[in-house]
């Protein structure tokens, strides 16, 4: 039921049996660590036959000295609302110690849906959403296919202006009413009347196409058409929707610090949110892990926050420490003054943006900029660009999301971890993959989507020891009833 993850070996099923060359199934069926209206609703969402009960060891974690199984409590919460910091007042009101870390957490889908709670919504717009690099990506698609190569001295604009008119001018010749992959298919039956009827029967077998895309496991048709009626042109489908990408340059706004620079710098420049949030620690002790995929000026911000932090928690023993390291001797009170009044408005003063805090870092030699750092800046110029404006109040407040001194944690994040209190926030957050309005109505035609969902809602609900809390925004009735079945109690926020 824990199989979150969609790189796996798949289903275990396959390799279960009495051979010797077989797995031996052990049944879990003594849980020992959820009261008991916890285990009875992921009882309901199990999909293995496992029937759980408590444990019969007494001094097991769910278990009372009276030998008795804890209750526990689960609710479900819904809204029209989506407004979470009700929820958390609710919550606190009902006894949740919402902002202790290490006994309550609040489960959501994505980071990005957490950004904006947690307070570094702009760090994660630059490096999960950025439109400039975005469409890069799709101009390296394009230049592979076309086998393309600018000289140094093109700069980005006139690159992505030529790019966009080039690739209009073909779209255009075509002459289709739009420009399709089943739109050029019904061209070449009028192209190529013989075929008229394979042509015909090839479109059926490749629906539907979504976003102009032919997946994988049907490539093969097209691959069979072609050998059987030589028709070459029909691979041209394959490039449709590169060229749709780059079809339309970006307003120039969005890339306006580095349109008259060349864009051989920025051709192959990519950023991905892994490189700011990596490394997500559920705890203040957890131990952080070696190979993390965190940049080096992310990293650099790290080195510069563990010394401010290390004042601010009065941990001076590793402040000295560090200040020592980097030959910092302070041998007046006027210094000890500087650093302290500089460390002080570094930390509290939110008009300090994140380029203020590496030269201030660099000049008090308390973190000095490195050759790692100076190649970051010298690869990725327009990131730091951006980097460099923004608060450093909203990289204090990724650290802290990042070190697990906030509540917050993503679904997959949770596994294996549990906490007294768990508060989960069912939203998609614009991830396909999976959708909780499915789960709840049990949507028969989409059967992978909801396992999916089932699967990482119930690694949810069992990271609770005492109180778990579900939170639904604008529930359908089919939802509401469904909740009612699996909920003892349904909290209406709106009518508190």
């Amino acid at each position: 039921m824990q199989s979150i993850y969609e790189d796996g070996i798949g289903n275990l099923n396959s390799f279960i049996g009495n051979t010797e060359d077989k797995l031996r199934e052990v049944k879990k069926e003594q849980n020992r660590r959820n009261p008991e209206k916890i285990y009875n609703l992921a009882n309901k969402l199990r999909t293995d036959g496992i029937i759980q009960t408590h444990s019969t060891d007494k001094s097991a974690p769910n278990m009372l000295a009276d030998g008795s199984v804890k209750k526990g409590r689960i609710q479900f919460l819904h809204s029209k609302n989506y407004d979470l910091h009700d929820i958390r007042e609710y919550l606190e009101e009902e006894g949740w110690d919402i902002k202790n870390s290490e006994k309550t957490k609040e489960l959501n889908l994505t980071h990005n849906l957490i950004a904006s709670e947690a307070g570094f919504n702009n760090l994660m717009e630059i490096y999960d959403k950025d439109i400039f690099i975005k469409h890069l990506s799709k101009v390296r698609k394009y230049l592979k296919l076309r086998n393309i190569v600018f000289e140094d001295d093109l700069t980005v604009n006139f690159v992505l202006t030529k790019i966009s008119d080039d690739v209009s001018n073909e779209i255009t010749s075509h002459s289709l009413p739009s420009f399709t992959v089943l739109k050029y298919l019904e061209s070449l039956k009028t192209k190529y009347s013989g075929y008229s009827e394979e042509i015909s029967n090839l479109i059926t077998d490749l629906k539907p196409i979504t976003e102009n895309k032919i997946v994988p496991e049907k490539i093969h048709l097209v691959e069979a058409f072609k050998t059987a009626s030589g028709i070459n042109e029909v691979d041209y489908i394959f490039e449709i929707k590169t060229l749709k990408d780059v079809e339309k340059n970006l307003d120039k706004t969005s890339y306006d610090s580095v349109k008259d620079k060349s864009f051989n710098k920025f051709r192959n420049l990519y950023i991905d949110k892994d490189r700011l949030i990596d490394d997500k620690k559920q705890s203040e002790d957890e131990v952080s892990r070696k190979g993390s995929k965190r940049d080096n000026l992310i990293k650099h911000l790290f080195k510069i926050q563990n010394i401010l932090q290390n004042y601010s928690k009065k941990n001076f023993p590793e402040l000295f420490k560090v200040l020592k390291k980097n030959n910092i001797i302070i041998d007046s009170i006027k210094k000890k003054q500087i650093i302290k009044d500089s460390i002080e408005k570094l930390l509290n003063n939110s008009s300090v943006t994140i380029g203020d805090a590496i030269e201030k870092a660099d000049e008090l030699k308390l973190v000095k900029k490195d050759d790692k750092f100076d190649k970051f800046i010298n690869l990725n110029e327009y990131i730091y660009n951006k980097v460099k404006e923004i608060s450093y109040q909203e990289f204090i407040c990724l650290y802290n999301y990042l070190e697990g001194q906030t509540p917050f944690s993503t679904q997959h994040k949770t596994k294996g971890a549990e906490f007294e209190n768990v508060l989960v926030i069912l939203d998609n957050g614009n991830w396909p993959n999976y959708n909780f309005e499915y789960l709840f109505t049990n949507r028969t035609d989409k059967i992978e989507i909801v396992e999916r969902t089932k699967k990482i809602f119930y690694v949810c609900c069992t990271r609770a020891k005492e109180n778990l809390a579900i939170f639904y925004s604008k529930p359908s009735p089919e939802v509401l009833q469904t909740a009612e079945d699996w909920f003892d109690e349904i909290i209406d926020l709106d009518k508190i």
